[in-house]
């Protein structure tokens, strides 16, 4: 599902998926809503990704927007479905939008100061074009992979040109993101019975935290080549993202919540 983000005095959500699809800015002091603007959420005929040859697969996003600065300006970007779509916050009206994308949407873009990362869901499309644009910047990208070989669901984070995130099946997978090409993808153990995730990894300095549906962490060296530093288990199933704060790890199970750091003295 979605999260809504802050920026300036607006907390900015998308609602869907469905057939009202939409952006909302509200005022985050007051709840006021300051702009609404509606979401295409159309299904696509010749669908290349784990519903290609099916009539009524899924379609729409789940996916938190994110805004960025390029160049001057600053632009609200959201990953819908069958493009990747660019909005000025403030108002938003429409900057930009690079189709490309499959109908059915999991991860929130991603962007390393220079180039965005976009996913389609389900064994789907996935490239990365530079902001900044207007119009259709389609022709634009610097790459694009039509069909992605394993199910990705989370959200992958990037570091020093490469991006990182586990597959449905398990793998950790590194994304050159200069030209789209995997450089490993390699299983990470587990220590349960589900080595799939649907969390997200989180970066930590230059390394890579994941949690599996087991409810094993790994860490991972954030390198084109894989090293594999750490696994620990708590031993329940998790579809949670790590969080981080003043040192800590926070984990939450389909039990429990976890505080996983040093102890603090009084």
């Amino acid at each position: 599902g979605t999260s809504p983000i802050l920026y300036g005095n607006l907390c900015i959500i998308y609602h869907g998926p469905g057939p009202h699809s939409s952006l909302h800015a509200m005022d985050k002091l007051t709840g006021h809503t300051v702009w609404t603007r509606k979401v295409e959420e159309q299904d696509n005929p010749d669908r290349v990704d784990g519903f290609r040859g099916q009539k009524g697969g899924i379609k729409g996003a789940f996916t938190t927007p994110i805004v960025i600065k390029s160049n001057k300006r600053m632009e609200l970007i959201l990953s819908r479905a069958n493009a990747l779509q660019a909005f000025r916050p403030e108002d938003g009206s429409e900057l930009w939008y690079c189709n490309g994308l499959n109908p059915l949407i999991y991860t929130s873009p991603v962007y390393d100061g220079n180039v965005i990362l976009t996913m389609g869901g389900y064994f789907g499309a996935s490239f990365a074009v530079k902001p900044g644009g207007s119009g259709d910047v389609t022709p634009k990208r610097l790459w694009f992979d039509p069909r992605s070989k394993k199910n990705r669901l989370g959200t992958p984070v990037i570091h020093a040109g490469y991006a990182y995130f586990v597959n449905m099946s398990g793998f950790l997978e590194c994304l050159n993101l200069k030209d789209g090409r995997v450089v490993y993808e390699e299983r990470l153990p587990s220590k349960g019975n589900n080595s799939a995730a649907w969390a997200s990894p989180i970066l930590v300095d230059d390394r890579v935290y994941v949690t599996n549906q087991s409810g094993d962490t790994h860490v991972v060296r954030a390198s084109p080549t894989f090293k594999l530093l750490a696994t620990n288990s708590v031993d329940e199933y998790s579809n949670s993202t790590l969080a981080v704060s003043d040192g800590a790890l926070y984990l939450r199970t389909h039990k429990s919540l976890w505080c996983i750091g040093r102890p603090t003295g009084n």
